[in-house]
């Protein structure tokens, strides 16, 4: 009969698919219950354990994932994958490789804590466009960006930079004894000034030798620096200096003063001025202290008697300037700041 014929070829339907879903749903022997056609994937033992793509999850765990598999979200026009003509969405892998990865291929990932919602704190972020990470920051600028707080590193504790051969080389670290040490492979240097234009102010040699600059020729290098004790410097002090040389009347200048070599050089008789306290002051560093003092070596090489004569204000000669300098002759004076543009200068040598 049509009739019993449309009612069987129902039942036949029914009767398959209860067959397909008793060959994807099964309970084992050992009450592991499997979701799956052919190979199940999806299988959950009697401790309430999940495998996926696992058949035998793992003790502990409550779900454990075959390896190789990913969880992957779409993006916002329902994309997993990337094309040349779409954005894709994010997953999260543990691959053959046995690298662990979080992936977001649409913008930005970002690892929140604290309450819901609006509250939410972002304390890790990672730029979707630059790969920079910030740390309590959503704009970070450079490879790392710390918004807010500290970096803090425990005691013995290293930063390290690579040499120009790709070596390892500690930089800074604070070791068990709570020696600040900031390490160069070669030379150490320090720099000041603006963000445009910066001045070496010291410089820390391979042979622990320091040099310390005072700006244009003015530079020292010490064989060793001292800070306490009876002497400040010891060792052999070495300076870079072009000594001033002067072959007429006229005004000594503060730089070639404080310099500290001056030849006379003319055959005929010239006057050399000492600058004024205030002038000598303003080519001091800011901030000089009392008691800053520098030498200067006066040389008369030739075959005239010179004279030297006192500036107007700001110096006193101890003893009083012996204004005439015969030829063939030398002065060694010491400049001793005792107030603001007012100097001591005591006559150390007179050959």
């Amino acid at each position: 009969m049509p009739g019993g014929f449309i009612k069987n070829a129902f039942l036949e339907r029914v009767e398959q698919r209860l067959e397909s879903l008793r060959r994807a749903f099964k309970t084992s022997t050992s009450n592991t219950i499997s979701l799956g056609v052919n190979s199940p994937s999806l299988n959950i033992d009697a401790s309430g354990q999940i495998g996926l793509n696992v058949a035998t999850p793992n003790t502990g765990y409550i779900v454990t994932f075959k390896n190789n598999e990913q969880i992957g979200w779409q993006n916002s026009s329902n994309f997993l994958s990337r094309t040349t003509t779409r954005d894709a969405g994010a997953r999260i892998l543990k691959s053959n490789d046995n690298n662990f990865y979080i992936d977001n291929l649409d913008s930005n990932t970002i690892f929140r804590r604290g309450g819901v919602g609006a509250s939410l704190s972002n304390t890790v972020f990672i730029s979707g466009s630059t790969g920079f990470v910030g740390f309590s920051n959503n704009s970070p600028e450079a490879t790392v960006h710390i918004g807010s707080g500290a970096l803090l590193l425990e005691n013995n504790r290293q930063i390290f930079f690579k040499n120009s051969t790709g070596a390892n080389r500690a930089a800074l670290s604070v070791n068990t004894t709570n020696f600040l040490l900031l390490t160069a492979p070669d030379q150490l240097v320090l720099r000041a000034g603006s963000d445009s234009s910066t001045v070496e102010g010291l410089r820390v040699n391979t042979d622990g030798k320091v040099a310390i600059a005072g700006g244009g020729s003015n530079f020292r290098a010490l064989a060793e620096l001292h800070v306490g004790g009876s002497s400040m410097i010891t060792g052999t002090p070495y300076r870079i200096l072009t000594p001033a040389s002067y072959a007429a009347t006229g005004t000594i200048s503060a730089s070639d003063l404080i310099n500290g070599v001056i030849n006379i050089n003319s055959t005929t008789t010239v006057t050399l001025t000492f600058p004024t306290g205030t002038v000598i002051d303003g080519s001091l560093p800011t901030d000089s202290p009392v008691g800053l003092s520098f030498e200067v070596h006066i040389v008369n090489p030739g075959n005239a008697l010179h004279t030297l004569s006192a500036p107007a204000s700001g110096v006193t000669f101890r003893p009083p300037l012996a204004t005439s300098m015969t030829p063939n002759s030398s002065r060694i004076y010491l400049f001793n700041r005792t107030g603001a543009a007012q100097f001591d200068a005591f006559l150390r040598a007179n050959t």
